[in-house]
């Protein structure tokens, strides 16, 4: 439907012999795709092009959490590293030294939580073990991988809460350790 507006610019108001009126005919106003990305991205606290792509997809797909706040983020982060598995929680503290301790990722509890839960994650693990049995002659190789984790800003003058991570998996992944959702996080 098009909507007919009709618009009065009063040029003088002294002598009002000068008016004018013009008539626009002007579609009911509707925001393009990327207006909406640009009052997303405008509002909302830096994110990676990468990350906000993921989100978006995993939108379009899957019905997003209704939570809002950053409390109830950290709650529902504090429940899920808490899920229990044969093996003990998917997190758990290490004393490092004294009283200082940090919480690491409990490799056998994840690995057995990500099998029970990704189908394709099990298949290729299933796959990997049939090419490659585990017996006490011959055991899976574990990669490390460590890198530098800076949250927030990437553009920011200071980058002021870098800390680095420890990835693994195992090398029997062969060419899908390319891949980066095969390397777990430990730290």
């Amino acid at each position: 439907m098009v909507a007919a507006i009709v618009v009065v610019n009063i040029s003088s108001i002294v002598d009002q012999a000068t008016r004018s009126v013009h008539s626009y005919v002007m579609a009911p106003k509707k925001k393009l795709r990327g207006d909406d990305l640009a009052l997303l991205r405008s509002t909302v606290p830096f994110i990676s092009q990468s990350a906000l792509s993921s989100i978006l997809a995993f939108a379009a797909k899957e019905n997003l959490p209704t939570i809002k706040t950053r409390k109830t983020v950290r709650h529902a982060r504090d429940s899920f590293v808490a899920t229990p598995t044969p093996y003990g929680p998917l997190h758990t503290r290490l004393q490092i030294a004294g009283n200082v301790s940090t919480e690491i990722q409990n490799p056998f509890g994840i690995l057995h939580y990500v099998c029970r839960h990704s189908a394709s994650f099990s298949s290729m693990v299933a796959r990997t073990f049939a090419e490659h049995p585990v017996t006490p002659a011959n055991q899976w190789t574990i990669v490390l991988y460590a890198d530098e984790i800076s949250p927030g800003n990437q553009l920011a003058y200071k980058h002021e809460r870098k800390s680095w991570t420890i990835y693994w998996s195992f090398a029997e992944f062969g060419p899908y350790l390319s891949q980066e959702d095969l390397y777990t996080r430990t730290i």
